[in-house]
């Protein structure tokens, strides 16, 4: 139903030019007010605020959507009022020039209304004189408001008050209250549109310290991050750090919502590959240290006998000795250069797997299949 008075207003006050006068743009939000109210099943004030919307603006879209009005709040007072109102407005509807895009159903109704005519026996009182009042309304569902500190009222409502400044704080699930200073003129209807800004909502991120943390495409910083306030609706969320496989999901928030999100961030093939390499080249130094100190140890062991025999003449079993130890001595130099060659390589290709583990938001998105909103 709210499509069909979007749909109407539309056709009423957006023709391609804009509002001429004070008395339309008081006619645009009479009938944004009384749309409201028909939407929320309040017909009394719908037909109040509408019939304020055509004496200002006597549109003939404006007399269908009075006529529907009268029509349901018959079915909610059994006033026969309001049905000679709607056909009359019916009538208006169809015999105003221009295209007709309901023309069949307010036939229709005519037809339907026409049937309770009979029950019609008295003529409709006259109308009640002018009052000074406000009609109070919002697009914030559950809105509230209270006047000069009065009791909250549900709105849409149109309220009798004297004329004058008055106060007027609303309140409504989700928003932050707004408070107004309103004005009410002598005899008339005016509408009080309020305006609620929403309280966002509130998601507490636990994942690694130092982790980027992108919100909906946009880099936010590092954890660890405080509460991340964002409008109600469908967010993309994404944690990335180097050598991790990323964390990203989708969330659908409600206004003043607070949401715990845990992003465990998984180590990739790569990091696990490199850390492997860098233990491992760390092992081979290990080794090539100890290859060198047994060469060191073969070594001292050979230049003691080369000075001894540099003196006197050497046994053969010191001779035996001195060639083990040149030979061991080789030996260990030979598997120092090979191990500790193998160490650097090894160290090299960790610190490369390590350091260019970097992932993308986008192959992390991607990966998760997430809809950056």
């Amino acid at each position: 139903m709210r499509s069909v008075f979007v749909f109407v207003l539309l056709g009423v006050f957006v023709q391609g030019t804009a509002l001429a006068s004070a008395d339309e743009l008081r006619a645009k939000r009479l009938f944004t007010a009384g749309s409201l109210a028909y939407e929320r099943g309040r017909y009394a004030d719908a037909v109040q605020a509408f019939e304020a919307s055509y004496r200002d603006y006597p549109d003939p879209l404006i007399a269908f959507s009075l006529a529907q009005a009268h029509r349901r709040q018959f079915f909610v007072d059994d006033d026969p009022a309001h049905v000679a109102r709607a056909i009359d407005l019916y009538r208006r509807y169809l015999e105003a020039p221009g295209v007709k895009t309901r023309a069949d159903e307010a036939a229709d109704q005519i037809q339907a209304l026409e049937a309770l005519r009979p029950a019609v026996v008295t003529p409709p009182p006259p109308p009640p004189p002018p009052r000074t009042e406000v009609m109070l309304y919002s697009d914030a569902p559950g809105a509230r408001a209270s006047i000069d500190g009065g009791a909250a009222i549900e709105l849409p409502r149109i309220v009798e008050v004297a004329a004058g400044s008055h106060r007027v704080e609303v309140e409504a699930p989700g928003f932050r209250t707004a408070t107004m200073k309103i004005e009410a003129f002598d005899a008339r209807l005016t509408p009080i549109a309020a305006e609620l800004v929403e309280r966002p909502a509130r998601v507490m991120l636990a994942t690694d310290d130092g982790a980027e943390v992108f919100v909906d495409g946009e880099r936010r910083g590092t954890a660890p991050l405080g509460p991340i306030e964002l409008p109600s609706g469908p967010h993309s969320i994404a944690v990335l750090d180097d050598g991790t496989s990323g964390w990203a999901q989708t969330f659908t928030l409600s206004r003043d919502e607070a949401l715990n999100v845990k992003a465990p961030l998984a180590p990739t093939d790569q990091r696990c590959a490199a850390n492997v390499t860098l233990v491992g080249a760390g092992v081979l130094g290990v080794a090539a240290g100890v290859t060198g100190a047994l060469a060191l140890i073969a070594q001292s062991t050979a230049r003691d006998l080369e000075d001894r025999r540099g003196v006197d003449n050497l046994s053969p079993g010191e001779l035996d000795d001195l060639n083990a130890a040149v030979g061991r001595r080789d030996g260990w130099r030979t598997a120092t250069v090979v191990v500790g060659s193998a160490a650097i390589v090894a160290g090299i290709v960790g610190a490369a797997l390590y350091v260019f583990d970097d992932p993308e938001l986008a192959e992390v998105e991607n990966t998760f299949g997430v809809v950056r909103f």
